[in-house]
């Protein structure tokens, strides 16, 4: 499993990114702890990260952390994926400040954080538009029952 796992941040290191998510997938099927399927799942979100996939990256840092809650470097890899689209869309939302759909996915990213409160007012916000996304915004937020 080490030996998979060194070859593929060798491999990362080279700019042979799927050759090296193909190591860690073969370290995962032969992790005998869960500490070394964290680890070979870990490096797989790097590289997904440095392959601009991040939705596929926070799937293997949820990995880790199922594997061993509270491991320090998948919270902060999380934490700053989430920082990055955050910042991202407060610019977007600064670039064109009355584009309702920007303000649904603003509340989204607070919802996947566990930022209910902050989530609920982004959604408010969404729900003033007049048009299909508003009853789109408000059919998903009585489903998920967030605000109401």
């Amino acid at each position: 499993v080490d030996a998979y796992i060194h070859k593929g941040v060798l491999l990362s290191s080279m700019g042979k990114n799927e050759e090296a998510l193909n190591c860690f997938d073969t370290a995962v099927l032969h992790a005998k702890t869960p500490e070394k399927a964290a680890q070979a799942y870990f490096n797989k979100g790097v590289v997904f990260q440095i392959l601009k996939k991040t939705l596929k990256a926070l799937v293997c840092y949820e990995e880790v952390l199922r594997q061993i809650p509270g491991h320090q470097e998948a919270l902060k890899a999380k934490e700053v994926i989430h920082q990055t689209r955050e910042e991202m869309i407060d610019l977007a939302i600064q670039q064109i400040p009355n584009f309702m759909p920007f303000f649904f996915l603003k509340g989204y990213l607070l919802e996947i954080q566990g930022r209910k409160e902050e989530a609920k007012n982004w959604y408010k916000k969404a729900e003033n538009d007049k048009n299909l996304l508003a009853s789109q915004v408000k059919t998903y937020l009585l489903r998920k029952q967030i605000i109401f």
